[in-house]
């Protein structure tokens, strides 16, 4: 898992998911461990904030609240290929009135 959220490919779906669910992705080097937002990591098609000496090493998903949904929906050309477009919509209730909302896209960030 943290080998392909590393390599930060646009048409892969677990950068999308990790932005949605606002995962918390640690890194590690002979500096210490830092802890990177999904929002934070994630800076362009392929690109991502770790340094030359880091190394992805762990994800963080935080726990869904009660009265959570999501929805996950890709395209592609054919089954199995890369994604051509992906989101994810994340939304939570406390009520009627969503308290928290998520939408992402695969190929531009969060919306």
């Amino acid at each position: 898992m943290c080998g392909s959220l590393a390599h930060a490919d646009p048409a892969a779906e677990l950068p999308v998911v990790a932005m949605a669910l606002e995962a918390e992705l640690l890194a590690k080097s002979v500096r210490g461990t830092r802890t990177i937002a999904a929002a934070d990591f994630f800076r362009s098609f392929l690109t991502t904030a770790l340094a030359d000496d880091e190394l992805l090493t762990e994800v963080r998903f935080p726990a869904l609240s009660p009265r959570t949904g999501w929805g996950f929906v890709e395209f592609a050309r054919r089954r199995g290929d890369f994604a051509l477009a992906e989101r994810m919509l994340v939304v939570s209730t406390a009520s009627a009135v969503p308290a928290r909302s998520s939408w992402t896209d695969g190929r531009s960030g969060p919306a």
